[in-house]
C-alpha cells in the first residue's frame, strides 16, 4: 500500500500538472448581434508584430473560442471586423484563466477573467478622477477642500489597485499609468507644468509586457503630441515643442530594445506625416529611425519612407521624364498653378473624365495642365490627346511600368497631383470633384 504523504504529494503534483496544462476558453457575446460574424485573435509582440492564435465564429451574438494550451501569456488582440486594424480590442491573458466579455459600440465589460476586471476597473476609475481634476482647473474654482478630495481619491485608487493586482500582469499596466498627483494646492499652470515634467516617473519604456500592448505607444505618443505648455502657440511653434518631447522621449527609449525603438518610431513618423507635421516627421526620422532602421538592416522601410517623402504634400514634384514632348516641370515658369493628370489613352474612365476636366479647366488662366500619357500605343496617344488643346501632352509608354509611373506611384489613372508656381505639391486629389474644389469650381 503506498504511504499516505506520498500519494497525496503524487495527487498533488498531478492536479498541478493538468492545470498547467489547462485549455482555457475566451467567451463572448457582441450586441448587436447581426453586425459580427467571425473573430480572430493574436498574440502582440513587443516588435508590433501580430502572431495568429485562434479563430472563431459569432452564432447570435455569441462566440466562444479554445486557446492553445501553449499560448502564451501576454496581450492579446481581438479582432471582430474589417479594417482589421482599426476594429479590435485588446486583452490581458495570463495562461491560467478562462476569459468571458461582452462587447458592443458603448464599450467592452469583462464578466470572467481577474486580469482583465482588475485593469478594466482601474482605468474606468482612474480616468473619472483625472477628468475631475482636469475639470477643477477648467472651472477655475477657488475650492481647496474639492481639490483635496480629489487628491485624496486619486491616491487611494491608485493604491488600491496596485494593491489589488500584485501577482498579475495587470500590474505593469496599473504602476505604468500612476498619474501626476498634486501634492499641494497649486495652480492649473504649475499641475501643468509637473504632469509634463513627471510624466515618466512612473512609466517604464522598456518594459516588455507594456511593448506588448498599444498601452505604451498610446502613451508615448501623449507625451510627444500634448505635452504643451499652457500658452497660445501657432502651428509652428507647437511643432517645435513636439520635436522637443521626441529628443526627451528617445532618452527613454536610448537603452531599449531596437526592434520595439524601430516599430514604435515609424508608427510616431507615420502619425506625424498623417497629421501634415513634416517638420517633425523629418527630425523623427532623420535623427533617430533612419539609423535604427540602418542598424536592423531595414533598408526596404528606408526605400519606402524616401519615396513617401519625395510625393508628399510640400514637397518638389520630381521631373517627369518622357519619351515624345516631354519638359522638365523645374523650366516651367508660366503659371500659378499646375495640374499634373497622368492617364492612359485606353481607359475608359481617363476618357469619361479628360474631357471634363478640359471644359472646365482650360477658362483659368493661372493654371497649366500637364497631361501625361502612360501608354503601351504610341497611335492611340496622339489620336485621344489631339482632343485636348490647350494642354501640354507629353507620353512615358510601358504604362504602369513605365519610368514616369514609378516615379510617381501611380497606381491608377487618372492619378492628380496640384503645383504651385514653385512646383511643390499642394495637393494630390482622387477626383475630378476635389480637383474643381481646390479651385473652387462648380
Amino acid at each position: 500500500m503506498m504511504a499516505p504523504i506520498l500519494y497525496r504529494f503524487l495527487v498533488f503534483f498531478l492536479i498541478m500538472v493538468q492545470t498547467l496544462n489547462a485549455q482555457h476558453n475566451l467567451t463572448g457575446t457582441f450586441s448587436p448581434a447581426k453586425n459580427y460574424k467571425w473573430v480572430l485573435v493574436y498574440h502582440q509582440k513587443p516588435n508590433g508584430q501580430l502572431n495568429f492564435v485562434a479563430e472563431g465564429g459569432i452564432s447570435n451574438g455569441k462566440t466562444e473560442i479554445s486557446l492553445p494550451k501553449e499560448a502564451p501569456k501576454g496581450t492579446y488582440r481581438v479582432v471582430y471586423g474589417l479594417p482589421e486594424d482599426k476594429n479590435y480590442f485588446e486583452i490581458l491573458y495570463s495562461g491560467e484563466e478562462n476569459i468571458s466579455f461582452s462587447f458592443s459600440p458603448q464599450g467592452l465589460t469583462f464578466i470572467q477573467s481577474e486580469e482583465n476586471k482588475i485593469i478594466s476597473g482601474y482605468f474606468s476609475e482612474i480616468y473619472t478622477l483625472e477628468n475631475k481634476l482636469i475639470n477643477f482647473y477648467r472651472s477655475r474654482s477657488t475650492d481647496v477642500s474639492q481639490l483635496d478630495a480629489i487628491i485624496r481619491s486619486l491616491k487611494e485608487v491608485q493604491a488600491t489597485y496596485e494593491k489589488k493586482s500584485d501577482g498579475l500582469m495587470a500590474k505593469h499596466f496599473i504602476k505604468a499609468n500612476h498619474p501626476y498627483i498634486p501634492t499641494t494646492n497649486e495652480n492649473a499652470v504649475t499641475y501643468i507644468i509637473n504632469s509634463k515634467d513627471h510624466y515618466f516617473d512612473h512609466l517604464d519604456s522598456n518594459n516588455k509586457v507594456l511593448q506588448g500592448s498599444n498601452f505604451l505607444n498610446d502613451k508615448l505618443f501623449n507625451y510627444v503630441f500634448t505635452s504643451l505648455p499652457p500658452k497660445r502657440l501657432s502651428a509652428v511653434e507647437v511643432e517645435k515643442v513636439m520635436q522637443e518631447n521626441v529628443t526627451v522621449l528617445m532618452k527613454h527609449l536610448s537603452n531599449g530594445d531596437e526592434s520595439f525603438k524601430l516599430y514604435f518610431l515609424y508608427a510616431l513618423w507615420k502619425k506625424a506625416s498623417d497629421n501634415k507635421m513634416n517638420s517633425l516627421a523629418d527630425i523623427i526620422y532623420n535623427e533617430h529611425l533612419k539609423s535604427v532602421a540602418v542598424s536592423q538592416d531595414k533598408t526596404s522601410l528606408i526605400k519606402v519612407i524616401d519615396k513617401y517623402n519625395t510625393l508628399r504634400v510640400g514637397a518638389t514634384a520630381p521631373d517627369i521624364v518622357g519619351e515624345e514632348n516631354s519638359k522638365n516641370l523645374s523650366d516651367l515658369s508660366e503659371s500659378d498653378y499646375y495640374l499634373l493628370v497622368f492617364w492612359n489613352s485606353q481607359c475608359p474612365h481617363c476618357l469619361e473624365q479628360l474631357p471634363i476636366l478640359h471644359e472646365k479647366l482650360t477658362t483659368l488662366s493661372q493654371l497649366k495642365v500637364l497631361a501625361i500619357g502612360l501608354e503601351s500605343d504610341l497611335e492611340s496617344w496622339k489620336k485621344e490627346s489631339a482632343q485636348f488643346n490647350g494642354f501640354s501632352h507629353s507620353v512615358s509608354m510601358g504604362e504602369l511600368i513605365s519610368k514616369v509611373s514609378i516615379t510617381y506611384e501611380i497606381k491608377q489613372t487618372p492619378t492628380y497631383y496640384i503645383l504651385d508656381a514653385e512646383k511643390k505639391i499642394l495637393a494630390k486629389p482622387l477626383t475630378t470633384e476635389e480637383v474643381f474644389e481646390f479651385f473652387k469650381i462648380k
